[in-house]
């Protein structure tokens, strides 16, 4: 009896939780790069606490000041996510010509696979390459924005002075 590779050894439920686990792990990697931008927004906005405070005493609302914070964000994740992608791009495009030799790891194994390894760029990949990065800086500087609400514009200023 002739089976299909994913009917046999319950290999179609194998890959079906390996892809939800990658799923999940795509979203903790987005949460942690968001906790990280947090802390790095959190020290940028310390810096900028006087110009937030000034902003507010001539007029501009905190939601304003917000959402500026957060579309340099958006600009500064594009622009990040666009340079790694393109240096990601160069390298999975050196190995998808030149291929990377992996036989030294399947010396004491009993699994047949190839000794070349070639890399495969899909629209895909780059999409999901992509988006963390933008997800996660906007993650960042939303949760570091949110101390512009927490002051008084009061403080904000007076900070201005130190």
């Amino acid at each position: 009896m002739m089976l299909t590779m994913m009917q046999q050894n319950n290999l179609a439920y194998l890959m079906g939780t390996f892809s939800s686990m990658m799923g999940w792990m795509a979203l903790v990697f987005v949460f942690i790069m968001g906790i990280v931008l947090w802390n790095s927004g959190l020290m940028n906005g310390i810096r900028r606490y006087g110009e937030f405070g000034v902003r507010l005493a001539i007029g501009e609302q905190k939601r304003q000041v917000y959402l500026g914070l957060l579309t340099e964000a958006f600009i500064v994740g594009i622009v990040g996510s666009c340079i790694g992608l393109v240096l990601g791009l160069g390298i999975s495009l050196y190995f998808n010509k030149n291929g990377m030799d992996v036989s030294a790891y399947n010396r004491n194994t009993s699994i047949l696979s190839e000794n070349m390894v070639y890399t495969s760029i899909t629209l895909k990949a780059l999409i999901i390459s992509f988006i963390p990065g933008v997800l996660s800086t906007l993650l960042g500087a939303a949760l570091a924005g949110s101390a512009i609400y927490k002051r008084q514009t009061s403080q904000l200023f007076k900070e201005l002075e130190a």
